[in-house]
């Protein structure tokens, strides 16, 4: 059964509130909270039908849990704009969906997760340590890794991914992207947000959201680590070996904090989209990568292991 609802923020933002078909008195649930670029509620980006968060509702409806997803600022139904949202404007929207369960009283309000994919398992964690009522964190393919660092990532693999590409289409293709200049591109975005006062500026005919950056450059990898430390209710970190996007190789900094709350799981053949992918990974040619995701159902992998967890936290 689901609901349309509006979780009233700075801005209206429209959700969807999906219960399972058993009538309990209270459920549990779980607020999902999506990754970063213009995916709404459902987690369908420009007209690809991924529908991730909303294949992870039904899975979690059909748990017995309760969920709620929404679409951003300036996406779907959503008012607002896009492009001038903030991180701080995304953690305050999470906690206005966390308040509209909490005054809901058909939810149990002791048994509240956050489930964070990407961008929202970053959120997820900043806003874990503001609000001590949170039952549980289910953090999706970026625990424990701030933005910089992530996307420092990504820019190097598409570096090194252009510079290898053989023949006359690999010298067409550097000519129009020059893969020396990834990088540095990537850095003067950081250093002009830091920079400027506005939410945007223009950059090659381009708005970049300056505001986003400047909030998100706020937190270092080691800051985002201290925070998934510091947390006192139990914490899922999964990763995938073929994302790209995040890494397992974030899962090792967690692991050495030795902490009996958080439960790290490295799904084989995962990808970004939580899905079993059999191709090389690309960072390039992501369209054609979310294309075939589209096709796939989430890893079975990925859903048994957040089932097992959830029946014991």
């Amino acid at each position: 059964m689901e609901e349309l609802v509006v979780i009233k923020s700075t801005y209206k933002l429209e959700g969807t509130l999906s219960f399972p078909n058993l009538k309990e008195d209270n459920y549990k649930a779980v607020l999902i909270i999506g990754g970063s670029g213009e995916f709404d509620r459902n987690g369908n980006y420009k007209g690809i039908l991924l529908n991730t968060y909303k294949f992870l509702s039904d899975f979690l409806n059909e748990q017995g849990y309760a969920t709620l997803r929404y679409d951003k600022r300036g996406i779907g139904n959503s008012e607002g704009i896009f492009c001038e949202t903030g991180l701080n404007d995304l953690i305050d929207d999470v906690d206005n969906a966390y308040k509209l369960l909490e005054r809901d009283n058909r939810i149990d309000n002791n048994n509240i997760y956050l489930l964070g994919h990407s961008e929202g398992a970053i959120i997820s964690t900043i806003y874990n340590e503001r609000n001590s009522k949170i039952k549980g964190l289910i953090l999706l393919a970026g625990a424990g890794i701030d933005l910089k660092t992530a996307q420092t990532r990504q820019y190097t693999f598409a570096r090194d991914e252009l510079t290898s590409i053989d023949g006359i289409f690999g010298k067409i293709i550097r000519t129009f992207y020059k893969p020396e200049k990834l990088l540095k591109n990537q850095e003067d975005i950081y250093i002009k947000s830091k920079m400027v006062m506005s939410n945007t500026f223009r950059k090659s005919g381009k708005s970049i959201p300056a505001k986003w950056y400047r909030e998100h450059l706020e937190y270092s990898k080691r800051s985002i680590l201290n925070l998934l430390n510091k947390a006192k209710n139990s914490v899922l970190c999964t990763f995938g070996n073929k994302d790209i996007q995040s890494s397992v190789i974030d899962s090792d900094d967690i692991k050495k904090m030795n902490r009996d709350n958080i439960d790290i799981f490295e799904v084989k053949d995962m990808d970004h989209m939580l899905r079993m992918f059999d191709y090389k990974p690309t960072i390039i040619n992501q369209t054609k990568q979310y294309k075939i995701d589209a096709s796939l159902p989430l890893s079975p992998l990925l859903l048994n292991k957040i089932e097992s967890w959830l029946l014991i936290n």
